[in-house]
This record gives structure tokens, sequence and C-alpha cells, in this order.
């Protein structure tokens, strides 16, 4: 239950920064979906509580995402790390980003593919040991 609880809480932060990159200020919802008169008008959320909720969303999941190395399509805590050393580039903290980016490295579940091209080619474009998180 803890990993679906980790992954929910990467997707909604890995959707709302998109969403914060492509559009700017946007509404902020948080109250259970199901809950929410569809009929209702949401007023748009600064980027400062924008952004404050998505490192929010990835801190959580970065606490109930499994420390293991990434291979099936489901995000694991390293995902949600690199995620969050992207936000905190957005934001230009760059002192913080690159903590976690060396954490990141140090933890050794990834590394640089030994053949570049072989990224975007398969078989290696599944199991390549660059990727973090993908679509599968």
């Amino acid at each position: 239950m803890k990993n679906y609880k980790g992954e929910a809480f990467f997707l909604r932060g890995f959707n709302y920064f998109w969403l914060a990159q492509t559009y700017g200020n946007i509404p902020l919802v948080t109250e259970d979906p199901l809950s929410i008169s569809f009929k209702s008008i949401r007023e748009k959320s600064s980027r400062a509580d924008v952004l404050k909720q998505i490192e929010q969303d990835l801190d959580s999941a970065i606490a109930y995402l499994p420390n293991v190395k990434y291979n099936n399509g489901h995000a694991v805590k390293a995902t949600a790390m690199g995620y969050k050393v992207r936000v905190l580039m957005f934001e230009r903290r760059y002192s913080e980003a690159a903590a976690l980016a060396k954490t990141i490295i140090t933890d050794g579940l990834f590394s640089l593919n030994a053949s570049y091209p072989a990224n975007f080619y398969k078989p290696d474009q599944r199991s390549s040991p660059e990727i973090m998180f993908s679509v599968q």
C-alpha cells in the first residue's frame, strides 16, 4: 500500500510541475476528487503555492517509495528524488539540487549507459541504467 501512496504523490507532483511549467499559475486541487463539484470554478494558485505543494508531494513520495533500482514502469525513491532535483533547479536552488543529485549518484542504483545511442534503440530503451522513469 505504501508503494501506491508513494506513486500517487509522485504522479501528482510530476503532473503539477508539468502544468506549472506549461501554463504558469494554475488551480491547485488537493482535496478528494470525488467530493468536488465539477461545476465549481477554481481560482488560480500562486506559483509559490504550487511549487510548495509539488515539493511536499515529492517529499512524501520519497518517504513512501522503495529504494530499489527502476525496472518496471513504477516510480521508485530515486525517481522522485531525481524529479525533485529538476524542481529545485527550476527554482534556482542549485546547492540543494546538487546535494540531492549527489545522493542519487552515490546510491549507485543508476549509472550512465556505456553506449549513449543505445538509450534510443531497443532493447536498451527499456533496460538502460540511465532510465529513472518512463511509461512502459
